[in-house]
């Protein structure tokens, strides 16, 4: 039995990626970086796209360098893994290393109180982090808290938080610690490096392995956590409800509950059809959004008990609208948590991020866009078992490279960003198998709201690659941020091999990169020039005074 299992490590040690020349193995990696690395099959967190990888978890900044000398000596391309919440094409390719500092030891959180500033190691989750914050009476105004996403992950995306007058996340980010492309260990901040900060907020992995971030705080305080129900057309497809409730709710998170407004009639349609197809008589307008919002209180009478009472308030057209609500602190409703759960199991996502207009046409546009593109999807393909729209709106700030809101207005600041999820598991009940299907559903329906709205950009951790004409929107969309990302990272030497790339990232940011490797090679031309220029001179006076003499 011992010669079997011997036999059995001595082989798998040996095993480098099947069909890859050229590749190191895992015994040859381990050698190289001096601790525990593994060959795996990698799944993102949907079980929808895998990767057979190298696998490693650092447990030093020690061990993260030597693993990036490593993967400089072998030629690999290093990608870091946070909680896996994204459908994205960011993780590593198959033969590379996938990157989980989730094993990092040190003190995982860290408060400034004087400076009012939060230090988060890349092994802390969001939850962990939150719950820090709570204790010191301190909060991130906008962030989300799923499982096991990190500040580093939820940062690098540009991931959002459900606050009107905030931005991502990653607008509060103050500093970065990081191991660059030669494996040196970086810090930056954003009094004495801005530039670096802007470029490297949202930085898809790409700035270098950030093993701890920094981000400000402001003082946690209570305020008043509503939830109710509301028809899609008394608010959601409604202009004038929709622009006065955003504009007075400090906080707003609205999900469509997909099909709950059928009739059994519609219901009994849709479970005799083979696709799970609803009927064309169903509508998405008569359907419910359940809406949480969050606004300040200024009474400090009022204890934060979260004890819910009977809550009733008007839309702009005198519609009232009941619920229920409670008193709580800040960083336990900013969250919105009460969406997920055990039952949730998100399968795919396209998110999007569009202009918002003062008065509310634009959204008004992309939204009745993207019903119609959505229910003619549900009519075609069928529904999954469970599905849920999502609406929000932040608000984009300048300082931000690669910020998905950046889409918005010079004049009017606000974005709406808006997704849907099917939630299943299993999925298939269908004539295609589950990935195909998921390919055919969220071409189906990216395509369709890319060619209705120009100027729309997917978020960073919710998009697909195959999407026909997604590279060239993402592009256009971006356009000189792509140049500006690449020329503050190569001149910051963070990763001059592009090292902590993939081939997605490779392909989306090949013209960035060729642009900035021909102006550094010009720019090196010119100053070999320049220096052959003074040589020139400097013999030239030297052969005169020697001829004088």
């Amino acid at each position: 039995m011992f010669l079997v299992a011997f036999l059995s490590t001595s082989i798998i040690l040996s095993m480098g990626v099947e069909g890859l020349a050229d590749q190191p193995s895992v015994e040859e990696l381990r050698k190289e970086i001096g601790f525990n690395i593994t060959l795996t099959t990698f799944w993102d967190e949907a079980e929808r796209q895998s990767a057979e990888i190298f696998w490693a978890q650092p447990t030093t900044v020690k061990e993260i360098q030597k693993l990036v000398l490593a993967a400089k000596k072998f030629g690999l391309h290093v990608r870091p893994v946070g909680g896996r919440h994204s459908w994205s094409p960011l993780f590593a390719d198959r033969g590379n290393i996938g990157l989980d500092l989730a094993m990092l030891k040190g003190k995982k959180f860290r408060f400034d109180k004087k400076r009012m500033l939060v230090s988060s190691l890349a092994s802390g989750t969001m939850e962990e982090l939150h719950a820090f914050n709570k204790k010191n009476g301190v909060t991130i105004p906008s962030a989300p808290d799923l499982g096991d996403i990190t500040l580093q992950g939820t940062t690098g995306t540009s991931a959002h938080g459900s606050i009107m007058e905030d931005g991502p996340t990653a607008t509060y980010v103050y500093a970065i610690d990081l191991v660059d492309g030669q494996g040196n260990v970086r810090q930056f901040n954003e009094d004495d490096h801005k530039v670096i900060i802007t470029a490297c907020k949202v930085h898809l992995g790409m700035c270098g392995i950030i093993y701890k971030t920094t981000v400000k705080v402001v003082p946690d305080r209570v305020f008043k956590f509503s939830i109710s129900e509301i028809k899609v057309s008394d608010l959601i497809l409604n202009q004038e409800n929709r622009k006065d409730f955003v504009m007075r709710n400090y906080g707003l998170f609205t999900m469509w509950l997909v099909f709950s407004g059928a009739s059994a009639r519609e219901i009994q349609a849709r479970e005799s059809d083979p696709l799970r197809r609803p009927p064309d008589s169903w509508n998405p307008a008569n359907d419910l959004v359940r809406v949480w919002t969050m606004n300040p209180v200024n009474n400090d009478s009022i204890t934060p008990d979260k004890v819910s009472f009977e809550d009733s308030f008007q839309l702009k057209d005198g519609t009232v609208i009941t619920g229920t609500a409670d008193y709580r602190m800040a960083s336990e409703t900013i969250i919105f948590p009460a969406w997920t759960g055990t039952n949730v199991h998100l399968r795919s996502n396209v998110a999007w991020a569009t202009p918002e207009s003062k008065d509310f046409s634009a959204s008004q546009k992309t939204i009745e866009n993207f019903f119609d593109v959505y229910e003619t999807a549900i009519k075609r393909l069928g529904l999954y078992t469970d599905s849920f729209g999502f609406f929000r709106w932040i608000s984009h700030k300048d300082d931000c490279t690669l910020c998905h809101t950046k889409v918005a207005d010079d004049d009017f600041r606000l974005i709406l960003e808006l997704e849907l999820a099917p939630s299943c598991r299993p999925c298939n009940d269908h004539l295609l198998d589950e990935q195909t299907r998921d390919k055919v559903w969220s071409s189906t329906v990216g395509v369709g709201v890319m060619s209705n709205n120009s100027r729309i950009l997917p978020h960073w951790g919710k998009y697909y690659d195959y999407i026909p004409g997604m590279i060239d929107h993402l592009r256009q969309n971006y356009g000189t941020n792509f140049d500006d990302f690449i020329k503050i990272r190569n001149e910051a030497d963070l990763d001059p091999d592009n090292m902590f790339t993939n081939s997605h990232l490779r392909t989306l940011f090949h013209e960035a990169i060729v642009r900035n490797a021909e102006t550094k090679t010009c720019s090196s031309v010119k100053q070999v020039n320049t220096m052959a220029k003074k040589l020139t001179k400097l013999l030239d006076d030297m052969d005169l005074e020697t001829c004088n003499a």
